[in-house]
Parts: structure tokens; C-alpha cells; sequence
């Protein structure tokens, strides 16, 4: 065999041997490529998912904080309408007429009776003579800062009844608000 036999048949033998290796490298090329397709899809999959979980629970939290405001404004506005409701009333029984002054007056002194019979009487000074003439089993002890009513005292000072339209529509208003709220607000 002569040297160029030999060459040729390395040089085959050679082209064989990369053949074989080139053809496993993309063998190789394209399996690392499917694996990295595969590993991409489901990193996208993955992330597909996470931001859904991740929007979905936004969408809840806005519409939870939603709710929560809406419900606080809700309640100021009634707040609101309830602290108007009250404010008329206490002016409503301000602005009462003498007579029906006077019709309250003598109301109020019959429940006072009932718990102290006798003693002092204080009131405003616009609502003096009323209850002077009324209260005859009372003292008249003299004048008070309030809008209306009196206050009764007991003979040995033990004693005190309030009854001003300020006390007396602080304990209505807390015993009825809830009636109010509801023939308001449903």
C-alpha cells in the first residue's frame, strides 16, 4: 500500500469518524435544544400562573378595600344624618311655644315628684316664671346655664335630678337611636 492509499484511507477514515461525531453533536444540539424549549415553556407556564394568582388576588384586595370605604362613607353619611336628626330635635324643643313649654314643664315635674317629692328647683331664666308657678312644692333656688327644663334637688342635697332638655335628650337619644337609625336608613 503506498502512502497515498494510506492517506486517502485516513483522510475516509477520518471523515467517517467526524461524520459520526457531528452527527451525534446535533443530536446532542437538538436534545439540549427540546430540553430548553420544554424548561422555557413551563418557566412561562409557571409564570403565567403566578401572575394570574398574583392579579386575581389584586382584584380581591381592591375590591375588599372597596367594600371597606364604601361602607365607612356609608356609615359618616349616617353619622351624619343622625347627628342632623338630633340637632332638629333639640331645636324643635327650643323653639317650643309657651304652652307646650309649659305642657313639658309640668311633665317633667310630675316624674320629679315621684322620685323627690320635695327640695329645690333651678332652671333657665326664660323658663323662671313657668316653673316657679308650676313647681309650687319646690324652692325656686334659682337660675341655671341650660336651654330648657330644670334640675331638681333633694331638701338635704342628696340628691339630684336632672332634667334639662340637654340630659333628657342625651338618655332619649341613647336608648333610641337604633329605632331611629332604622326608620331612617331601611
Amino acid at each position: 500500500m503506498s502512502l497515498d492509499e494510506v492517506a486517502k484511507k485516513v483522510i475516509e477514515k477520518g471523515k467517517r469518524e467526524s461524520n459520526i461525531i457531528i452527527k451525534q453533536g446535533g443530536q446532542e444540539t437538538l436534545q439540549i435544544i427540546n430540553k430548553a424549549e420544554t424548561e422555557a415553556k413551563a418557566l412561562v407556564t409557571q409564570a403565567r400562573e403566578k401572575a394570574e394568582k398574583q392579579i386575581k388576588l389584586n382584584k380581591e384586595q381592591e375590591v375588599s378595600s372597596a367594600d371597606v370605604e364604601g361602607r365607612r362613607d356609608r356609615l359618616t353619611a349616617e353619622k351624619e344624618i343622625l347627628d342632623k336628626v338630633k340637632e332638629k330635635t333639640f331645636q324643635s324643643l327650643i323653639a317650643a311655644s309657651t304652652p307646650k313649654k309649659e305642657q313639658i314643664i309640668n311633665g317633667l315635674i310630675k316624674q320629679a315628684v315621684q322620685i323627690i317629692p320635695s327640695g329645690s328647683v333651678y332652671s333657665n331664666e326664660e323658663d323662671s316664671v313657668a316653673v316657679k308657678r308650676l313647681a309650687s312644692q319646690y324652692q325656686f333656688a334659682g337660675t341655671i346655664k341650660c336651654s330648657g327644663g330644670m334640675i331638681i334637688e333633694s331638701s338635704d342635697r342628696t340628691q339630684r335630678l336632672n332634667l334639662t332638655y340637654e340630659m333628657l335628650l342625651e338618655e332619649l337619644w341613647a336608648e333610641r337611636i337604633g329605632e331611629v337609625a332604622d326608620m331612617l336608613f331601611k
